[in-house]
């Protein structure tokens, strides 16, 4: 009976791993889309003369954090900056009419932190090719 449960236990484990688990894109180039801040972290309105843009940030394996660029868009296209695995984060830079920015916490696209930031998380793997090989032929 032990046994049984054990088993039973592993495979939901399992299950959930997988119906949880990461998306891997395999990937040298990704483009990531998000959807705009309507609000202040105070749950004001964002005043209209604000302007907003986004910070882009990859991070690897090494926790090595690497800024990408800036856009006023909500949509980047990301090329990874050497092989490795990475996760990809945006961040709100809100700039004021006084001239400063204001700077959210990076949204990292590895996990659903608050939950429904990145409801699909996910990494992005880069390997580069190799050639096949050359002058094939009967021996």
């Amino acid at each position: 009976m032990k046994k049984l449960f054990a088993i039973v236990l592993c495979l939901m484990l399992i299950a959930f791993t997988l119906a949880w688990g990461q998306e891997i894109v395999y990937t040298n180039q990704i483009t990531v889309a998000w959807d705009a801040p309507t609000e202040l972290d105070t749950g004001e309105p964002i005043p209209p003369e604000d302007i907003i843009e986004y910070e882009v940030w990859v991070r690897d394996a090494a926790d090595e954090v690497t800024y990408i660029g800036r856009t006023s868009a909500l949509e980047y296209t990301v090329t990874m900056p050497h092989e490795g695995t990475f996760d990809v984060g945006v961040q709100t830079v809100r700039m004021i009419s006084t001239g400063e920015e204001v700077y959210s916490g990076i949204n990292w696209s590895d996990v659903d932190d608050p939950v429904g930031s990145t409801p699909v998380p996910f990494v992005a793997r880069f390997l580069k090719g190799v050639n096949p090989p050359d002058n094939l032929r009967v021996q």
